[in-house]
Formats: structure tokens, C-alpha cells, sequence
């Protein structure tokens, strides 16, 4: 890992050095031995993120009717205790606000247009 810092010269100026995390290490008479660092990826995030919700979302809009269970005609709401679901499925969903927002937001609409 390659390390950007400042060095004071002894005319008194001050320059920006690069070299290698190890070498300066080694230099304060601690030498390195390993490393870690950890970094986020967006769009692993992102899959990571659809992958929780795939089956989640599916299952919604089954129950809101936007899609059919595979071989079924209809889906019966009488056997699901939706009250019982939807703390389990917004638990996840606060994970991914936005995600979130889009599925109370299909919801609503399709309570309103069964209603």
C-alpha cells in the first residue's frame, strides 16, 4: 500500500513523499507483517441488497397481484396473516430505505385499489 505524508527537509520546506506503508514501518523500527483494510463496492452492495429482497419482493407482489405464483391462477390472501409478515419484511427493508419507500409505496397502492 503506497502512503502520501509530508517531510520536513532541513532548508525548513515541507514536501509531500510517497513510498510504501512497509518501508516507513520499518523505518520507526516496527516492521509489517500483514494487512487489512476492508473497502464497500457499490454494485456489490447493490446485488448484495437485491438478493435479500428478490424473494421478499416476489412474494409482495404476488400477494398485491401484480404477479401469479408459478401454477397457480390466484393467489389466496387468507393464507398469509399479513399483520404476522410485514415486521419481518420491513426489518430487512430498513437495511435499504429506498427499497423500502418503493414497496410500502406498491402496497398502499394496491390495498387502495382493492379496497
Amino acid at each position: 500500500m503506497e502512503v502520501v505524508y509530508l517531510e520536513q527537509h532541513e532548508s525548513g520546506r515541507v514536501h509531500k513523499q510517497r513510498a510504501r506503508l512497509s518501508e516507513l514501518l520499518n523505518k520507526m523500527g516496527a516492521p509489517a507483517v500483514g494487512a487489512h483494510w476492508c473497502h464497500a463496492d457499490p454494485s456489490k452492495l447493490l446485488l448484495e441488497a437485491a438478493r435479500a429482497l428478490d424473494g421478499m419482493l416476489l412474494m409482495l407482489s404476488q400477494m398485491a397481484g401484480y404477479m401469479r405464483p408459478p401454477g397457480r391462477k390466484t393467489f389466496n390472501m387468507t393464507q398469509i396473516n399479513i399483520y404476522e409478515l410485514m415486521p419481518n419484511v420491513m426489518e430487512v427493508l430498513d437495511r435499504h430505505p429506498q427499497a423500502k419507500d418503493e414497496v410500502i409505496r406498491a402496497v398502499q397502492e394496491a390495498l387502495v385499489q382493492n379496497h
